[in-house]
């Protein structure tokens, strides 16, 4: 399990789905669909697709997070992230490499621990 991992499924992933809302798609406000399936999906169907290549690619669920946060424009928007070293990194489509959660300029709301099945109100580093 390393960054250069991460770094390559998120650059695949990015590359391989075009950004597009659940309305224009689906005719839904909120529908979670793996990207890959239709090559276009709105944030969490990208974050689903990432998920499922690092879950095929042996990562632990216990390294993986679900986040939900609210970004500079207010709107809300789902991410991955992946604990590497004891540092968590986020998998992003508005960012073309993968960060440190920190180093975002995202007001974080809730975390799913896939591991333990659970959403938690908490930043990353705490939420484990």
């Amino acid at each position: 399990m390393s960054l250069d991992e991460l770094e390559r499924v998120n650059a695949e992933v990015n590359s391989s789905i075009t950004f597009t809302n659940d309305v224009e798609q689906w005719k839904e406000d909120d529908r979670w669909e793996d990207g890959t399936e239709t090559g276009f999906e709105d944030c969490d169907g990208i974050t689903i697709a990432k998920l499922r290549k690092l879950l095929a690619l042996g990562w632990p669920r216990e390294d993986l997070k679900l986040g939900i946060c609210v970004v500079e424009t207010g709107d809300r928007h789902a991410v991955l992230i992946a604990t590497v070293a004891g540092d968590d990194y986020v998998l992003d489509n508005r960012y073309p490499h993968v960060m440190e959660w920190k180093l975002l300029p995202y007001r974080w709301e809730k975390f799913y621990l896939f591991g333990e099945r659970v959403w938690r109100a908490a930043a990353p580093a705490s939420g484990r």
